[in-house]
C-alpha cells in the first residue's frame, strides 16, 4: 500500500520549477519478493526540474531531469537483518509532449520518452569499455483524469 504527493511548483518558481514529490510506501509480510519476513516502510522522495519548449505551441516540449531516491524507514531494505537506509538514487532524461489532439472529455494524455542508467547492470567491456551508462529506455504514453 502506498501514498504519494507531489507539488507543481511552477507557479511559484517559474522555469526554475522543482516539482517536488514524496511517496510512502508500506511493505507487508506476505509479498512473494519478501526475502526476511519483515515488513517494511519505505519512502521516495523526488524532484523533476524542467525546461519547457514552444510553450505557446499547440504541442509544447518538455524536457526534464527527474531524481529519485529511495530510503529505508524501518526494514524495507536489509542486509544480514539489519536496515539500510539508502536503497538508491536514479535520474535521466524525460521528454513529454501533450496529445492535444485528443479530446479532453477523454483525459488528458501525453507522450513520454526517458532514459535512466540501470543500477543493477555494471558494463561489462563490449561497446561500453567497462564503464560507463547503461540506459534503460522508455517510451510511453500518460493518462491523467
Amino acid at each position: 500500500m502506498g501514498l504519494g504527493f507531489s507539488l507543481n511548483d511552477s507557479k511559484w518558481l517559474g522555469a526554475f520549477a522543482l516539482n517536488p514529490s514524496i511517496l510512502f510506501r508500506l511493505r507487508d509480510h506476505g509479498e512473494a519478493l519478501v526475502a526476511d519476513g519483515k515488513k517494511g516502510i519505505y519512502m521516495q522522495l523526488g524532484l523533476a526540474p524542467g525546461i519547457p519548449f514552444f510553450a505557446e505551441s499547440t504541442y509544447p516540449v518538455t524536457i526534464s531531469l527527474p531524481m529519485t531516491f529511495g530510503f529505508s524507514l524501518k526494514d524495507y531494505y536489509t542486509v544480514n537483518g539489519e536496515n539500510q537506509t539508502f536503497g538508491y538514487f536514479s535520474w535521466g532524461p524525460l521528454i513529454t509532449m501533450p496529445l492535444k489532439f485528443i479530446p479532453a472529455k477523454f483525459g488528458s494524455w501525453s507522450a513520454k520518452a526517458g532514459a535512466v542508467p540501470d543500477a543493477q547492470q555494471q558494463p561489462q567491456g563490449g561497446q561500453h569499455g567497462g564503464d560507463g551508462f547503461v540506459p534503460i529506455r522508455s517510451v510511453g504514453l500518460a493518462l491523467t483524469y
